[in-house]
């Protein structure tokens, strides 16, 4: 298929119920939305295999370089529905608007995870009650416990995703409070990705942090990082949900309302 300037050449094996066809319109329909949050696609050139397998699961990975591809295991007992609503796809073509960075993994997955959700509700694919239960549920298993060292260092599970996930969601929350919702997460992934920054080629993290904050007459990334990066800060999750009204204060009358309501649309 052919996506502006992008040709997307998608590849399936396996047999099952669900039409090749609707396959292949999944995979556009999603090229489309993560085409419009990053304001452009990825790449010039992708390819997509999809293994129908057995059970009622999906799983995914990305490869980058001279050869952007992604292959995901689909399986065969999964409704049409089901894989319309799964979020694996967009988490792994997110990782197509983000360059390697060695030794940073979690910055890396951190980004993914944390943008697929908008990108979800961006399209109308994931509710509001959901996109922050999921969102408090996650962010919260990313924080740092008694004995971890800082991002940089912990390797784990929840450390690397859902700890990457929260740098960039205190990346997003301060920009919008500095600029009243002006500038956001969008706008510094954005630029990484028009200077070049996708998953072909290979970034340090001092390049990542200085390219984002041109954004912003602020270094704010460069801030979130000093504090989560190499220090295991710990970040006020149980005030930022009241702040936001999306926990304990009246959702109307919630001081970060706005600040919220942009979170979840992704503007």
């Amino acid at each position: 298929m052919q996506l502006g300037e992008t040709r997307v050449a998608v590849s399936i094996s396996g047999s099952g119920e669900i039409d090749s066809e609707d396959l292949f319109e999944w995979v556009e329909t999603t090229s489309q939305t993560v085409e419009d949050y990053f304001g452009s696609f990825p790449v010039d050139q992708l390819e997509v295999h999809i293994q129908l397998t057995s059970g009622d699961s999906m799983h995914g990975r990305t490869w980058g370089y001279s050869r952007p591809r992604i292959s995901l295991r689909v399986g065969r007992e999964m409704s049409l529905a089901d894989i319309r609503e799964h979020w694996i796809l967009t988490h792994e073509m997110c990782h197509l608007a983000f360059p390697n960075v060695p030794g940073h993994r979690w910055l890396e997955e951190g980004m993914a995870t944390y943008v697929e959700p908008l990108v979800q509700a961006r399209s109308g694919n994931l509710s509001r009650s959901k996109f922050w239960s999921d969102m408090k549920w996650g962010l919260d298993q990313g924080q740092s416990e008694p004995g971890d060292r800082g991002l940089a260092y912990d390797s784990g599970w929840g450390r690397t995703y859902w700890g990457g996930a929260l740098f960039w969601f205190v990346v997003d929350l301060e920009l919008r409070r500095s600029t009243h919702n002006r500038i956001t997460v969008r706008d510094v992934l954005r630029r990484i990705l028009a200077s070049g920054g996708n998953i072909e080629v290979e970034w340090t993290l001092q390049e990542v942090l200085e390219t984002g904050d041109r954004v912003s007459p602020h270094q704010t990334i460069k801030g979130v990082a000093d504090r989560l990066v190499y220090n295991p800060g710990r970040v006020e999750l149980t005030e930022i949900w009241s702040n936001l009204g999306v926990s304990g204060a009246a959702r109307h009358s919630a001081p970060w309302a706005s600040i919220r309501d942009g979170i979840y649309s992704a503007d």
